[in-house]
């Protein structure tokens, strides 16, 4: 102990949080000794920290992993609203550092917040998870011409539900075995110039979307 002034200190930072106890021994100049004991509790008041979420992006699957990563010992909950952690209606599994949820969700864009809360009841700040699901493919319509066609020389014009890239040949193949790719593709819109044969032409077209 130092002595400062009227009185003696010592300082130190415990190793970790948890009870500790010390004894103050005082001696005089007579030799004659005197103890004190006593005890204190150092607790965590600091929150934890989320370092990691997924999944972000676009995503072509509806079953998807939430999964949130913290910096100590966590247990976190997670809902489409920022409301505070007692509030939140779904859990996450894990009361460690990883903690996840195996979920369906549907088509579009999702939004989920997710908090965090140690062991020592401390509540984190809110993490946002924002990703977009687009696992239906691309429907093909308004395909001309069709029918009857008095000219050889026609323009092959399709149009899609969502932007995609198409493909066409003249026999049926699977979308990456098709021989030719549309001149204009990769919107709504596609279109190929194409000559005709008399009699019956049939033409195999196949798209896929950007996901």
């Amino acid at each position: 102990l130092q002595k400062e002034q009227d009185h003696y200190a010592y300082s130190w930072v415990p190793a970790s949080k948890g009870a500790f106890s010390y004894t103050i021994y005082a001696t005089d100049f007579g030799n004659q000794t005197q103890t004190y004991t006593r005890s204190f509790l150092v607790q965590d008041t600091v929150p934890p920290e989320i370092m990691e979420t997924s999944p972000s992006g676009l995503l072509n699957y509806n079953l998807i992993e939430l999964k949130a990563i913290t910096n100590e010992n966590s247990t976190c909950k997670y809902d489409s609203t920022d409301v505070s952690y007692d509030s939140m209606y779904f859990d996450l599994s894990g009361s460690g550092l990883i903690h996840t949820k195996l979920r369906n969700f549907g088509d579009g864009t999702t939004t989920l917040y997710i908090k965090c809360k140690d062991l020592e009841n401390n509540i984190g700040a809110t993490q946002k998870i924002n990703f977009t699901i687009d696992a239906a493919p691309p429907t093909i319509y308004d395909i001309s011409p069709t029918g009857t066609v008095s000219q050889e020389q026609i323009t092959l014009r399709l149009y899609t539900s969502e932007s995609a890239s198409c493909k066409w040949d003249t026999t049926n193949q699977p979308y990456d075995q098709l021989a030719n790719s549309f001149p204009i593709t990769g919107t709504t819109l596609h279109e190929q110039a194409l000559n005709l044969q008399q009699g019956i032409n049939t033409y195999y077209i196949s798209c896929k979307d950007q996901v």
